[in-house]
Order: structure tokens, then sequence, then C-alpha cells
């Protein structure tokens, strides 16, 4: 499987995983989303993810469209700060599971309440 996919996959998976934990606030579904989580740090191979522009998916042509979204970029921003939390910084720092789950949940309220939260 080309990586590019499976680290997107993983994003969406955790993400999904998230979003079924958040109806039920069960611990099992939000471990679950952090491997999914981890799985797509694994996918990376040691590079890093930044965020240079977004956009929203247009389903009937099946492209990506750029976007000027302030939440949307707050909430790839939160993304990329939750990947580095879970390598530690690139290895600066120890990985802070917690810290990075606290980024990928307000990620997360971001892109369902399409409002920038948070820092």
């Amino acid at each position: 499987m080309n990586q590019e996919f499976q680290f997107i996959g993983d994003l969406t998976r955790g993400f999904a995983t998230l979003h079924e934990a958040r109806g039920s606030n069960d611990s099992w579904l939000r471990a679950e989303a952090l491997g999914y989580f981890r799985s797509a740090v694994q996918a990376l191979y040691g590079a890093s993810v930044t965020v240079k522009q977004v956009g929203q998916l247009d389903r009937a042509n099946g492209v990506l469209q750029p976007a000027s979204a302030p939440w949307l970029t707050a909430a790839a921003v939160d993304v990329t700060d939750g990947l580095r939390e879970l390598t530690g910084g690139g290895g600066q720092v120890p990985p802070s599971p917690s810290a990075a789950m606290a980024q990928f949940d307000e990620a997360y309220r971001e892109l369902v309440l399409q409002v920038p939260v948070g820092n």
C-alpha cells in the first residue's frame, strides 16, 4: 500500500473512532483511536507533516479544492501538533500520547463545529 494512502487512512480511522468514542465516552475506543494515530506516524517513516494549504473535498469531481477557512487551518495545525506529540517533537522530548490526544480532540471539535477552538 502506498504510504500516503496508509497515512490518510489511519488518520481517517483515528478520527472516525474518536467520533464513535465521543458518543459513548468509551476509553477503549479512545485507545483504539490513539492506535490509529500512532500507525499514521509510523507510515511517515520519520518525515514530518506541515500545513501549507488546506482544502475541502469536492465529492462530485473527486478533487481537493483549496479553501481559506480558519477552522480548517486550525484543525490541520492541531493534527500536525498531535503527530509531533506522538513522536516527541522529532525525538527532542519524550512522546506524550495524552498531549497528542488533546490536540486530536481539539482538531475533531474544529472539524465538527467548523470554528477554530482552543489556542
